[in-house]
């Protein structure tokens, strides 16, 4: 995840979604901070964020 993060700040991201498997981890990538979990039935609900990034 810690990788996951400097790679979307080095791109100029602010704020997250981060979809590991079936869960998504809203971040503020400023202050490295996993701000809200959310899991798949929720992810359509999602706002405020300027990058979204998968991995698994």
């Amino acid at each position: 995840m810690s990788q996951v993060i400097t790679e979307m700040i080095l791109k100029g991201s602010r704020d997250c979604l981060i979809v590991y498997k079936e869960t998504g981890f809203i971040t503020s990538l400023m202050q490295r901070t996993i701000v809200t979990v959310v899991d798949h039935l929720e992810l359509k609900d999602v706002t405020n964020i300027d990058s979204i990034n998968f991995f698994s």
